[in-house]
């Protein structure tokens, strides 16, 4: 009977075990899976704001002098972004896109600006898929 009891007390440990083993390897996927999510969605964030701060560049620039043509690239801070050729020519109807990398995300921005000076008026300002 001792060596029953036994045995039925060894069987109870090996399966707690093994499932706290499964649930401890799950929380460690888990974890390891919403870090991998936080630094995509860092990087994201990242290219978007640089894309955005290359087309801040790009509208002064054109409001300076609106012959500006884009096709430059500019490092800022450690990382970069690239403005494209600006569409267009004069103080109207004017399109610039800019694009930036981070990581694996890349972030594309385009904005259509319909006047330049005296003030500046944007019809649109919006992340495309495609430039």
């Amino acid at each position: 009977m001792k060596i029953k009891k036994a045995y039925v007390l060894l069987t109870t440990v090996i399966i707690i075990a093994i499932v706290t083993t499964l649930l401890v390897a799950n929380m460690i996927a888990i974890n390891t899976e919403s870090t991998v999510s936080v630094g995509v969605l860092r990087d994201s964030k990242e290219a978007l704001f640089l894309s955005d701060a290359c087309a801040e560049v790009a509208i002064d620039k054109l409001k300076d002098n609106n012959t500006y043509t884009g096709n430059e690239v500019l490092n800022i801070s450690s990382e970069s972004c690239s403005i494209l050729l600006v569409q267009g020519t004069g103080n109207t109807n004017r399109t610039v896109q800019t694009t930036s990398t981070v990581g694996d995300s890349t972030q594309k921005v385009q904005i259509v600006i319909t006047q330049l000076n005296p003030d500046t008026q944007i019809a649109s300002w919006k992340v495309v898929a495609d430039h």
